[in-house]
């Protein structure tokens, strides 16, 4: 009976909570593993094969308890224990809260049941993820993991977190939240966008954090916005927090002084007067009370014992409080010898301007703001308070005198479509300020808009000034005219206002652009077979120019090509030979005179089967009234050809408009050497040829600016070789075109050239072409042609001239021609290799041998120029119209004379420098090469 009423004592204990001693019996499982140390790794002293007793010792970590058992003392896991209900809180037995997915350690066993006997369903033999289902009894979790469902002992489990690691985790991300919200709320306050700093604060507030400058900073904002019953919530908190401090309560007294709660005020005001021992303390929270008498009172008892700026700052504010100003102002000035503290002397300017003294009221202001720009000090101070609130009540009664000291125009002449500004600078020379000023304009003229009236700040009294500048228009319609505007300034507090004065000013007329378009083609660009018309698959480009040919210049010019037809793919905006866009261009202005030349890529695909190309031309302008809107059409299979022509401007009569229009030339878009080319029925199966056109060194070589280029020279290759194919009849698969070539391409052509004339038994003519840079070495003088990656300043990975001669000649041949529009004497096209070069290099003459002839594009230390209307070298240029010309049928002396004759000329035509031709032959065949035919 005695154990029974022991038994039931026991049970009912455990229900209602009887503390239990650490130490007690439990029962071992089998199988269970006693360890030195409580980890699972520890080493094993001793194993236990059957059910027994073991004496529990303490609780350990990680689910873990010292037992004693069989005379050994040791470390055993919970889960081999049974009895630990009734004495043992274990630490599987702690809330948690499980994350929806945690990782399972390697070795882990899933179960069936939620015990250490139940069936293991599943093994797990690596880290891996498991999604907990639900939380089972000791200390087994219901997890799903890779399709299977079962229980997992939480110590295979990582990731699992108590509620009350749960808890601190959402603390801190709600305190991270708070934080990032207080400090965007603090860059808008100091930006002065007050609306949304206390948004900020708001959302911080909603969060509840208990970190204290928030509140701090709400109350501030909340006063600013005179919401002072969420001022008052805001106190509160922060009494809640630190219920001490008697800041807070005299914060929450002043906010129900505000909403005229008299009775809240004055608990809280004494609360805070009680929970301080400092004099001054007490002084300035009766400032705020408005019991002025006892804070003079307590702030001298605090004077009398230490003398500070802070101390002297209250006497001053009681002082102003009072209206005693003077006696105030002597405060503020000792305070700021004391401490230059912005707040001390912003309310010094409130004594000064009390006083009438407002130029230097406005100067403390302005000091203030500059050593505090966020303005801090408006807030939390009854001085600065009580004169926002009686403004009215220390307003100068005395009345301004105004007068206008300056007058200025910025314009001599306004045109339409400008702007002026007219500035006016405004003294008050008399006793009061001068509040509500407003310059009020008046006048007519068809065109010109302007503000009847603009409001200025108040001036200051005894010498105040103020500017204001006033935006005048000239609209489109404005004649050339005289403009007169009058000018009243008026001050309606006392009555004010100044008549009299009046601006006159010339007007002028608006210059009309006059877009048109001046030039237009379209242009093979790419194709298998070059003819000069439009086939399918092959790319052209429509080339156009825009010329202004109005008065007036052109302002944001909107460019706009349309073409529907199928097989027609727009590719992109063109500039020389790459695409630098797909979007319709535009121009910020195109003045009088001036063009503009766009180009617009195509593909022609078979699917195109029109007989004409068809294209809408459009521009517009900022006005909107002077573009134009064409509709141009290209036949197909037919010679291409330019249209349109340069328009001239005739000069205004206009005796305002300074210096000359001045014409540009359009280049030519289809270039005569360039189309028509003359087509033979020869063929030439033993000529071979090597054209080369470098243009592009800018883009191998990038310390190089776009000026280094040789311009052109592209042009001159592909044109040359067409020639070579068509006028000549040289087959397409004996012409190696090369462009923009690198050293080694240059190298490999020429050896190619060298083994096709070695096995052509004497039969081979060659010809060989190059248009690009040229450089001649500064010591030996050797000249040397520049791949598009050698930097002239290497000039030893250049190709030697004379290794090329000597490779040309190196076997039998019928005749070897050489043409060179190149200079070596360190001059470009354009601009030099190495600008540093001072003066040109003339270059060693080369001896020649064999049967080679060499035509070179100018002489000595000359340059070799391009001419940009025609688009090609000087030199080639005539080159090609010669050939043109004679259809190919001339002697190698009629050509050398024609290009001696005409480059130089055209050179000084077009001022560039000297150039004139030089012909070379080797001595083999000084005395017959004249007689040769260039086709022959």
């Amino acid at each position: 009976m005695m154990k029974k009423s022991i038994l039931i004592l026991l049970f009912v204990s455990v229900f209602i909570g009887i503390a239990y001693p650490q130490t007690r019996t439990v029962t071992l499982k089998p199988g269970v593993k006693i360890r030195k140390l409580s980890t699972a790794v520890s080493k094993v002293i001793k194993e236990i094969n059957y059910r027994t007793t073991a004496q529990i010792l303490s609780k350990s970590t990680s689910g873990y308890y010292k037992v004693k058992c069989k005379g050994v003392v040791g470390y055993v896991h919970e889960m081999y224990l049974t009895g630990l209900e009734s004495g043992f809180v274990s630490e599987s037995k702690k809330e948690y809260q499980a994350v929806k997915t945690l990782k399972i350690k390697s070795g882990a066993k899933i179960r069936k049941s939620s015990t250490a006997v139940s069936k293991v369903v599943k093994e797990i033999n690596y880290r891996t993820v498991a999604q907990i289902l639900s939380k089972s009894t000791s200390g087994y979790y219901k997890v799903k993991c890779k399709g299977v469902v079962g229980y997992v002992h939480e110590m295979y489990l990582t990731g699992l977190k108590t509620t009350k690691e749960l808890e601190d985790e959402k603390r801190r991300e709600k305190d991270t939240k708070v934080l990032a919200l207080y400090s965007e709320a603090r860059s808008f306050e100091k930006m002065g966008e007050f609306g949304k700093a206390l948004e900020c604060i708001d959302k911080a507030i909603v969060l509840k954090s208990d970190i204290f400058k928030i509140y701090i900073m709400a109350a501030r904002m909340h006063r600013h916005f005179e919401k002072y019953n969420k001022a008052i919530a805001d106190y509160s908190k922060m009494i809640e927090i630190a219920p001490n401090n008697h800041n807070y309560y005299r914060g929450r007294g002043y906010m129900y002084k505000k909403l005229g709660k008299r009775k809240d005020a004055g608990k809280d005001f004494m609360i805070a007067i009680e929970k301080t021992g400092s004099f001054n303390a007490k002084a300035w929270i009766k400032c705020f009370a408005g019991d002025i008498t006892g804070a003079l009172h307590d702030v001298n008892i605090a004077l009398d014992r230490t003398r500070s700026a802070i101390v002297l700052d209250t006497r001053a504010t009681a002082y102003g409080l009072n209206n005693n100003f003077k006696e105030a102002l002597d405060d503020f000035d000792e305070a700021l010898m004391l401490e230059p503290y912005a707040m001390f002397i912003y309310k010094r300017g409130l004594i000064k301007k009390a006083m009438s003294n407002t130029i230097e009221a406005e100067q403390d202001f302005a000091k203030a703001k500059k050593i505090d720009p966020t303005e801090s000090y408006l807030y939390d101070d009854p001085l600065i308070d009580y004169f926002t609130e009686n403004t009215n009540n220390f307003s100068n009664q005395l009345p301004p005198i105004l007068v206008i000291s300056d007058i200025s125009f910025s314009k001599s002449i306004l045109g339409a479509e400008e702007m002026a500004q007219l500035k006016l600078t405004i003294k008050n020379v008399g006793p009061g300020v001068a509040q509500n000023v407003s310059v009020n304009l008046s006048g007519y003229l068809s065109g010109l808009s302007f503000p009847a009236k603009t409001v200025l700040p108040s001036i200051a009294a005894n010498g105040g000034l103020e500017s204001i500048s006033i935006d005048i228009r000239g609209g489109i319609n404005l004649p050339t005219s005289e403009a007169v505007l009058k000018i009243e300034v008026v001050e309606s507090n006392f009555k004010v206002r100044i008549q009299g004065k009046q601006l006159k000013f010339p007007t002028k007329e608006f210059r009309k652009p006059e877009l048109i378009l001046a030039k237009y083609a379209v242009i093979e660009n790419q194709s298998a077979s070059p003819n000069n018309q439009i086939d399918i698959n092959e790319m052209v480009d429509l080339k156009f120019a825009i010329q202004n040919v109005g008065q007036g210049n052109a302002e944001n010019v909107k460019v706009k090509i349309e073409n529907n037809q199928k097989g027609v793919m727009f590719l992109g905006l063109g500039n020389e030979n790459k695409l630098i866009g797909q979007a319709h261009p535009g121009f910020t202005e195109i003045q009088s005179g001036k063009f503009k030349t766009v180009i617009y890529r195509y593909f022609i695909n078979s699917e195109f089967t029109d007989d004409q190309l068809e294209f809408s031309i459009s521009t517009n302008e900022r006005v909107g009234k002077y573009g134009f809107h064409e509709n141009k059409t290209f036949p197909v299979n037919k010679q291409l050809e330019e249209s349109g022509h340069i328009r001239t401007i005739a000069q205004t009569a206009d005796s305002e408009i300074k210096g000359k229009f001045i014409i540009e030339d359009i280049p030519d878009f289809v270039v005569d050497v360039d189309v028509n080319i003359p087509v033979t029925t020869n063929r030439k199966p033993y000529t071979y040829a090597l054209v080369i056109g470098n243009e592009d060194y800018s883009t191998k070589q990038q310390t190089l600016e776009k000026e280094a280029d040789v311009p052109y020279a592209l042009n001159d290759a592909r044109v040359f070789s067409n020639y070579l194919n068509q006028t000549f009849g040289v087959p397409k698969e004996n012409i190696n075109l090369l462009t923009n070539a690198t050293g080694n391409q240059i190298l490999q052509a020429i050896d190619k050239l060298s083994k096709l004339t070695k096995h052509s038994a004497g039969k081979a003519e060659i010809i060989f072409y190059y248009a690009g840079h040229g450089l001649p070495d500064q010591q030996t003088r050797d000249p040397y042609l520049i791949p598009v990656d050698v930097s002239g300043a290497n000039i030893k990975y250049g190709i030697k001239l004379n290794n090329v001669y000597q490779k040309l000649t190196k076997h039998p041949s019928k005749r070897v021609l050489v043409f060179l529009d190149a200079c070596f004497s360190g001059g470009a096209r354009n601009t030099p290799l190495i600008a540093s070069r001072g003066i040109n290099v003339t270059p060693k003459k080369e001896y020649l041998k064999g049967n080679i002839l060499v035509f070179a594009s100018s002489s000595g230390n000359q340059v070799s120029s391009a001419w940009k209307e025609k688009q090609h070298g000087l030199f080639t240029y005539f080159l090609l119209k010669k050939i043109k010309d004679t259809k190919g049928d001339l002697s190698l002396k009629d050509l050398s004379n024609y290009l001696q004759q005409k480059v130089p000329l055209k050179a000084i035509t077009i001022n560039k420098p000297e150039q004139v031709p030089t012909v070379n032959s080797s001595l083999e065949i000084k005395d017959v090469w004249h007689t040769w035919k260039l086709n022959e």
